[in-house]
């Protein structure tokens, strides 16, 4: 009965070993992955650059003046490239996501926020303004913004948006595209632009006169056009739909 008991308890153990030396392995796995995806962080806040490098983790930069002004960027997975500059107390933020590249840039109190994936590029300047672009998906998104004016731009799906906001302040330029859309969004004075652009679609949309408010919308390949100081323009000769908001008048094409 001895021998007996000793055979059961040395067959037992056997499993159990096995077992410990799995979940050993899971958990390595399981802290290999998760330091991976916890990507790279930068910040300068006192005018010291910072920049770390990583294979898997990604990359990342930020630099600042030291006159009070922070810098924060971010790279989340491989192939990502954060990126972000600050002076004269602006406030930079930039976040990519794998295969992307996220830049950002303020000066002048401006806050400039860029965030990208999924092999996109986002770009934000703002001097003095609020610039944010964000992009997916191969999309490619670029806003700038200054004193006083707020632009944004996003794109997804390989969009391309444009979002530039100037003027003497209180402007607001906004572009958004989707699906191989274009839209351009452009203001030089106290007014508003809105560009939206949707399967192929290209949309054009500025203003150069205080109050004015101009909005183009285009879909399906077509084209819109629109502004405060011309006539505003719908084409869909090759498809889809088109809109024109302006104070030159409005169309619609489909």
């Amino acid at each position: 009965m001895k021998s007996n008991s000793r055979l059961t308890l040395r067959v037992s153990i056997k499993p159990v070993r096995i077992i410990f030396s799995l979940a050993a392995i899971a958990l390595t796995l399981i802290l290999t992955a998760l330091a991976a995806s916890a990507g790279v962080s930068c910040k300068s806040t006192n005018g010291v650059e910072q920049d770390k490098h990583s294979f898997t983790r990604g990359q990342c930069e930020a630099g600042s003046d030291g006159s009070g002004a922070k810098a924060f960027a971010h790279g989340n997975g491989p192939g990502s490239n954060g990126f972000a500059s600050a002076d004269t107390l602006g406030v930079a933020n930039a976040t990519a996501g794998s295969h992307s590249a996220a830049t950002a840039y303020a000066s002048d109190s401006g806050i400039g926020k860029a965030i990208s994936d999924s092999r996109s590029l986002s770009t934000a300047n703002a001097t003095g303004g609020h610039a944010k672009a964000v992009s997916s998906s191969n999309g490619t998104a670029q806003a700038q913004a200054s004193p006083g004016c707020v632009g944004y731009a996003s794109a997804k799906h390989g969009g391309a948006s444009s979002a530039s906001a100037g003027g003497n302040g209180n402007a607001i330029a906004t572009a958004i595209s989707d699906h191989a859309g274009t839209a351009t969004a452009n203001t030089i004075a106290e007014c508003r632009a809105s560009a939206t652009a949707d399967t192929k679609g290209e949309a054009t949309a500025g203003c150069s006169i205080n109050g004015g408010d101009v909005s183009a919308q285009a879909t399906g390949g077509a084209k819109a056009e629109g502004s405060d100081t011309m006539p505003p323009v719908c084409d869909s000769s090759s498809g889809g739909t088109a809109e024109v908001s302006s104070p030159m008048g409005n169309c619609t094409s489909q």
